[in-house]
């Protein structure tokens, strides 16, 4: 979509022009949402009880294998099976893109060419749970922290903070 002649007038209508970097000419592109996620239906939609359903869908396993299957009945009902396949993950799609490649390769027998991966969330350990291993979390906002108070003391410049930014650094390494 083009907004305005230079894409930047947000008041204007937008335009649709064609994509020459799109991958619909070659490619057959099926996005999946895993049940409870994007435009799904939620556990609310199932034939069976939500207690049931919560079970055969909710988790780090029965996640990996319906969302194999579902890719594997769409490869037989459009006789795909042949074609050169690429698993993409977005966002959490990131986590969960590699063991859906590895459950179909190993337990279903469909193999992968490779995988697309935009915006990953790979660390789960990197969460804002206070409890997680990760340091990661405490790394990243140590900065902005330590900007805030030296800002409240009135003594913030780029001199005072380099410090802090030379320790997480060196942290990250």
């Amino acid at each position: 979509m083009q907004f305005g002649a230079q894409g930047d007038a947000p008041s204007d209508a937008p335009i649709a022009v064609d994509n020459g970097n799109s991958w619909l000419d070659f490619t057959d592109l099926v996005f999946i949402d895993p049940i409870g996620t994007g435009y799904s239906h939620s556990h609310s939609h199932s034939l069976v009880d939500e207690a049931e359903t919560k079970k055969a869908v909710y988790g780090n396993d029965p996640d990996i294998g319906y969302l194999s299957k579902v890719v594997f009945g769409w490869l037989v009902k459009e006789g795909r099976l042949r074609s050169p396949k690429y698993v993409m993950g977005e966002s959490y799609g990131g986590y969960r893109a590699p063991r859906i490649a590895y459950e179909l390769q190993s337990q279903i027998g469909v193999g992968v060419n490779g995988l697309v991966m935009v915006s990953p969330y790979l660390d789960l350990a990197s969460s804002d749970d206070a409890t997680a291993l990760s340091p990661l979390p405490w790394m990243i906002g140590l900065p902005s922290m330590e900007a805030v108070n030296l800002e409240r003391q009135h003594r913030l410049t780029p001199a005072a903070i380099a410090d802090v930014e030379a320790y997480t650094r060196k942290l990250r390494a």
